[in-house]
């Protein structure tokens, strides 16, 4: 049975700064679909309407046995992840020039057909070494196959801010005891609801660019809420 790899969101930190990204793959016991053939490489962006979505960093200093990711995050909106795995060298395999393999804490790709000469510090007639292996993705080696197969794709709405400012704007409204300004927090109530809601309609129904446009708006009204100065 082929391996399918998958990644999700577990978590956020509770000041809306990281997000906690999970590797759910179901590796097996045996080579090439255990866990230890491959080295994951993640990589993720924040997506902005105008073009040049924002790679987001990301530490993959640990390939071969990192299981979650914590991500740097300063905005809600649409982030989305692409996992890259990468397989382990190994002397039983043969390679294409192209192919892109991880050994000795460094990926590699190769120069020559059936390379199977072990990648070393040094780069020489069979591999060079690539920084980044992200450049690398949608191309095919000399067989015309993908380089890095299997590339999976998460997309996130990513609506912690927005979560908390309702909370505030539902205690706020609860608190009932500002008459002068009771109307504007009912108005921050209703349009903080219907947007979040909203914004889960439209992620469900995986349209994101149009859930990000929502989380900006919701960002930009709990930026500028009603404050009675109630206790």
């Amino acid at each position: 049975m082929a391996l399918n790899f998958e990644i999700c969101k577990v978590g956020k930190s509770a000041d809306c700064t990281k997000l906690f990204i999970e590797d759910k793959t179901e590796y097996v016991s045996i080579p090439p679909d255990d866990r230890a053939s491959y080295a994951l490489f993640l990589v993720g962006f924040f997506y902005n309407k105008e073009g040049d979505d924002e790679r987001l960093t990301i530490d993959n200093t640990l390939p071969l046995t990192v299981t979650t990711w914590e991500v740097e995050v300063t905005s809600d909106g649409y982030h989305y992840f692409d996992l890259l795995p990468i397989l382990v060298w190994t002397s039983t395999n043969s390679y294409s020039i192209g192919d892109i393999v991880y050994e000795n804490t460094f990926y590699w790709k190769a120069l020559t057909n059936n390379s199977n000469e072990i990648p070393t510090n040094t780069e020489g007639a069979h591999w060079e070494k690539v920084d980044d292996p992200y450049t690398e993705v949608d191309k095919v080696n000399d067989l015309g196959n993908p380089v890095i197969d299997k590339v999976t794709r998460y997309d996130d709405i990513n609506l912690c801010k927005a979560e908390i400012c309702y909370g505030k704007v539902v205690a706020e409204a609860a608190k009932n005891n500002c008459k002068d300004c009771s109307a504007a927090v009912n108005k921050d109530f209703m349009r903080v609801d219907v947007l979040l809601q909203s914004a889960f309609l439209l992620t469900a129904q995986t349209k994101f660019t149009e859930a990000h446009d929502v989380a900006l708006v919701l960002q930009d009204i709990c930026n500028d809420l009603t404050d009675c100065g109630c206790s």
